[in-house]
């Protein structure tokens, strides 16, 4: 691949990936600030499962497609676990968040978090 098209491919990978955080920032605080029927939104456990059901189905249909390229897996099946346990308590609690802070203020604290 020569220096223009990466270049080409890095502008649209990039303007893909901020465009796509800004839709789902806007509508993820947008459910959680407005008021339905004078109450704001409680059921974060519901969008949470919601959005892993989402995220399992994109991650088979991906298997699916490129099935061919992935590799004999080596890694335990306990770290998977550990790492989903993980990533669930992370998105609920940040979703969770955001009754009280605003997506933006959400994404600079996570943002400035210490490097390991």
């Amino acid at each position: 691949m020569d220096k223009r098209n990466y270049i080409k491919k890095l502008v649209v990978c990039v303007t893909g990936v901020f465009f796509s955080y800004f839709i789902y920032g806007y509508f993820h605080e947008k459910i959680a600030k407005t008021k339905y029927d004078g109450e704001k939104f409680q059921f974060f456990s519901i969008l949470m499962f919601f959005q892993c059901i989402t995220n399992m189905i994109w991650a088979f249909s991906e298997s699916c497609l490129h099935g061919d390229k992935i590799r004999e897996n080596r890694i335990p099946q306990h770290l998977y676990l550990f790492c989903g346990c993980t990533y669930l308590f992370a998105m609920l609690s940040s979703t969770t968040a955001l009754k009280y802070i605003s997506y933006p203020a959400q994404v600079i604290g996570k943002s400035i978090k210490p490097i390991p």
